[in-house]
């Protein structure tokens, strides 16, 4: 489950990174640190959710 997470943060960081170098002929420094900050961003959502779902799996057995 957590590995679908990991995954799909890599790429989603793809997609988001070649869009901005494709968008913008210089790569400033903002570039990067948002880059950085959406692909921490869902990796923090997707690992709270990963650990719920595992609390309540577990719960149930």
């Amino acid at each position: 489950m957590k590995l679908r997470f990991v995954y799909l943060t890599i790429f989603l960081g793809l997609i988001y990174s070649i869009l901005t170098f494709l968008s913008a002929e210089t790569i400033t420094i903002n570039d990067i640190a948002t880059v950085i900050m959406v692909s921490g961003s869902v990796i923090f959502v997707g690992y709270v959710l990963d650990s719920k779902a595992d609390h309540n799996k577990n719960k149930n057995t």
